[in-house]
């Protein structure tokens, strides 16, 4: 790591860090005045570090941010993420990218894609962060899912079903109360 400190201005040339599997490679300033944060870097996060065991793969993202040190919602974030493959409670998505900016108290998801089964997933969303409570919405659609591919991640791999699935699912919602969550979608399966 490497500090300069100028009056007010706390440089910082390289910080880096690791925890468990996981590591940050970060350089930025901090205005002491101001109290304001401008940072810009690489994370590279494996999730079980996190999650656990039943979670397994690494994520990278690339972030630009700004904003008040004490205030997140108030940050200006640039942020690129990608994983090679993800392996969640069984379900294995590949190819993963992640494309999020946040300005003017409002994040966007302006897309997060992944592959899945022989399909392809894809999901944009965004979040307001309003003084006391925080929004969001989020509209995804799995396309051509191979359901021969998939049971054999789920409790009835011993079943026999085929076909190929699609999905488009759109929710809304307000902090982490779940009794807000609304939402509609449809299920198809075609082929089956």
């Amino acid at each position: 790591s490497e500090f300069i400190k100028d009056g007010d201005i706390l440089q910082v040339t390289s910080l880096k860090g690791q925890f468990k599997n996981s590591g940050l490679n970060i350089k930025g300033q901090f205005d002491g005045s101001k109290e304001i944060i401008n940072l810009q870097g690489s994370v590279i996060l494996d999730i079980s570090d996190i999650a656990g065991p039943k979670y397994v793969g690494e994520c990278i993202l690339d972030v630009e941010a700004f904003g008040p040190v004490k205030n997140y919602k108030n940050w200006n974030v640039k942020a690129v993420g990608r994983s090679k493959v993800l392996k969640c409670l069984d379900y294995t998505i590949k190819n993963v990218a992640l494309n999020y900016n946040q300005a003017q108290r409002q994040g966007f998801v302006s897309s997060f894609s992944f592959d899945a089964y022989g399909g392809k997933g894809f999901i944009k969303g965004h979040v307001k962060f309003l003084d006391n409570t925080t929004t969001y919405s989020a509209k995804g659609i799995l396309q051509d899912i191979d359901l021969s591919l998939l049971k054999l991640n789920i409790p009835m791999k011993d079943k026999n079903f085929y076909g190929t699935g699609a999905l488009n699912i759109s929710i809304q919602g307000k902090d982490s109360d779940l009794n807000s969550i609304k939402g509609n979608g449809a299920f198809v399966i075609k082929n089956g």
